[in-house]
């Protein structure tokens, strides 16, 4: 069986101080790969801590010590100019950008989307959505220069819905987290053309943002520490990672050892060229179909030409 590599490339992670991002960072370098890292030091709230300062330092010297090749970055992604210039940097030193994950995180899963701070859901919203969006567009033009490359945004369950034990759903965090994969496709689709290619990761691991929201001695951060690790994730979506991987704008679940393919999907519907709310209400079964009249929606194109076999096609 081939091992999969990737000697000779680079791979920027941001958030790779701790956690899932560390963890992505060093399969990678176990497997050839030379390592930018981005970390900002912040906690898993969002705070910018003194004990968390130089992680990136760490991460990096614990690669070279490996036998690695790595250099770390303190940056923070929500500030578009300087992760411009630590971009640059990295070009002057390594010369390329191959592999992007975007990973940098935080968490605010406690906050009731009614009394929310504003201040707080925009935090999220920065970090996750327009941090990630920020170190995309400034590696962009490098990997399309360079004929391509693979870029990888880092989503969650909680985009499904996220229900506290408290019976409050959170706001910023799973807002920002839906939000990714609409940017995800939309930039698969950009992509297309110039060889670059870009997924989600659906992360299942017990990282420093679960520990935030869960108690230690809970029975599901327990169980969760035991069985979910962020090395398993890492290991899931290194396939997805590599060049002969050829998938794209796809949503990939990756925790505990366990790899799936997240689909949005709908049933063809049910239509009437002279609809009245009562054939909604009398047909709702049919609205809501059942999973195996289901069909996989890869894009808005497909749902387009739906619409026009039910329609008749453009004219």
């Amino acid at each position: 069986m081939n091992e999969i590599r990737f000697d000779g490339k680079i791979a920027l992670v941001t958030g790779g101080g701790a956690g899932i991002g560390r963890a992505h960072c060093l399969a990678l370098a176990e497997r050839g790969a030379r390592i930018v890292l981005f970390d900002y030091g912040i906690g898993p709230t969002g705070e910018r801590l003194a004990s968390e300062s130089g992680r990136e330092k760490t991460v990096a010297a614990e690669i070279i010590s490996s036998g690695g090749d790595a250099i770390g970055f303190d940056v923070d992604v929500t500030n578009d100019a300087d992760v411009r210039k630590a971009v640059d940097v990295a070009m002057q030193h390594f010369g390329h950008i191959d592999i992007l994950i975007n990973n940098a995180g935080t968490a605010e899963v406690r906050d009731v989307i009614e009394d929310a701070p504003t201040e707080r859901m925009e935090r999220q919203i920065d970090i996750h959505l327009r941090g990630s969006l920020n170190v995309t567009r400034a590696v962009w033009p490098h990997m399309k220069a360079a004929g391509g490359g693979n870029i990888l945004l880092t989503g969650s369950a909680a985009s499904l819905g996220l229900r506290q034990e408290e019976g409050h759903y959170s706001a910023g965090y799973s807002i920002a987290k839906a939000a990714l994969f609409g940017a995800m496709r939309q930039l698969a689709g950009a992509g297309a053309d110039c060889g670059i290619k870009v997924n989600l990761l659906m992360p299942w691991a017990f990282s420093r943002i679960l520990a935030a929201a869960q108690s230690d001695v809970s029975p599901i951060s327990i169980w969760m520490r035991e069985n979910m690790t962020p090395e398993q994730v890492a290991l899931g979506v290194l396939y997805l990672l590599h060049e002969s991987c050829p998938a794209t704008g796809e949503a990939i679940s990756s925790g505990g050892g366990r790899v799936a393919r997240m689909v949005t999907a709908m049933p063809p519907g049910y239509f009437s060229a002279r609809l009245t709310p009562e054939d909604v209400r009398d047909n709702w079964s049919v609205v809501l179909g059942e999973p195996g009249d289901w069909v996989h929606l890869p894009s808005f194109e497909k749902e387009w030409e739906i619409l026009q076999g039910f329609l008749g096609p453009l004219q």
